[in-house]
């Protein structure tokens, strides 16, 4: 009925696919997989998730580089490849990373990069598996 679709509706902000690769890179899977939903619901491509996702990886990956080199501040950041204010998200998501976590995550969006371009049969239930398959390397030791 038209109350349900509103009550449904209203309220909501567009979800960005980087909200989403924020969320399960930094383990918060329930919020990723609901914005992904909202966000496939709404009109987000699959290649725009894996892509938000591949780019939090890649800059993690960078960001453990820089680290190991002794790099801070802005040269950190240059390093990571990413602006100043987004060393805030990335030292906090890298705690719970290891750079063999992050090779396999990085095998992992490729996967469902390409699941979400035709090889699928069901590009929205690959995302979801890239999600909770993410969210299981994070923490491994």
């Amino acid at each position: 009925t038209a109350t349900q679709v509103e009550r449904y509706f209203s309220g909501r902000a567009e979800v960005s696919a980087y909200a989403i690769a924020d969320a399960v890179c930094g383990g918060n899977v329930r919020a990723a997989l609901e914005q992904l939903r909202w966000a496939l619901d709404t009109g987000v491509g699959g290649p725009a998730i894996t892509g938000a996702i591949a780019s939090n990886l890649r800059s993690l990956g960078k960001y453990f580089e820089a680290q190991a080199q002794g790099l801070t501040g802005n040269k950190l950041a240059e390093a990571a490849g990413v602006p100043p204010w987004k060393l805030k998200r990335l030292s906090p998501m890298a705690r719970d990373w290891r750079a063999p976590a992050i090779a396999a995550a990085i095998q992992a969006v490729a996967k469902a990069d390409t699941e979400v371009k035709g090889a699928a049969v069901d590009p929205d239930y690959a995302l979801e598996r890239l999600i909770l398959r993410i969210a299981a390397l994070r923490g491994r030791r």
